[in-house]
């Protein structure tokens, strides 16, 4: 016997209205947030496909998913290793594969969805190569930038270090000093002890 039931992913329920509950106000409703919500990310990404920004190694960063409604999985926002962090290219990616391609056609078709808007879901091939010749550049001026600040910290460690060098050199040269005054001190007053003591005697 066929199942009556049929699970909409939009609304995460199950409902035996067939097709027709693609029409339901709730499922509209709440097809219009999803959109709304994953569009503005998707936007946001597409902002850096030709100016691409790298940021400082992040756990936080490097943590962060994005559940793409048309595929149903979690997806891998930025693409990180140990040093630096490519904001948004996970996405970027994701969103340029054939199989997310197809997988957003299904989508429409099945929540009868207006063709015209396909293209804000989607990075086509030539944006994706986009990214990728403006990253070889921001990736060359962030190894740059991030050399020149490792010149200045290495510099300000040994400015540091020198200091502390000339303040400990100065206090065993101001300690020599106060040593052999107080050697001469003692002596002096040794000597006066000392005389007193052979006058009384004579």
């Amino acid at each position: 016997m066929e199942d009556p039931y049929s699970f909409c992913e939009i609304c995460r329920i199950n409902h035996t209205s067939g097709k027709k509950h693609s029409f339901s106000s709730k499922h509209t409703a709440r097809l219009k947030t999803i959109l709304k919500k994953f569009g503005s990310k998707i936007s946001d990404s597409k902002k850096k496909l030709l100016n691409p920004v790298i940021s400082k190694a992040s756990s936080e960063l490097s943590a962060v998913n994005v559940w793409c409604y048309m595929c149903s999985v979690e997806v891998k926002r930025h693409v990180a290793d140990h040093h630096a962090i490519i904001m948004d290219a996970g996405l970027l990616e994701h969103l340029a594969t054939s199989e997310h391609a197809k997988k957003v056609h299904q989508f429409f078709w099945e929540n009868r969805l207006s063709k015209e808007q396909k293209k804000n879901y989607l990075v086509n091939e030539e944006g994706l190569d986009s990214f990728k010749e403006a990253l070889k550049n921001a990736l060359a001026c962030y190894e740059n930038e991030e050399e020149t600040q490792l010149k200045k910290q290495a510099m300000k460690i040994k400015a540091i270090e020198c200091t502390q060098t000339n303040v400990v050199n100065q206090k065993e040269d101001d300690l020599q000093i106060t040593t052999q005054s107080e050697q001469q001190v003692w002596t002096t007053c040794n000597r006066i002890k000392w005389a007193k003591f052979w006058a009384f005697i004579w």
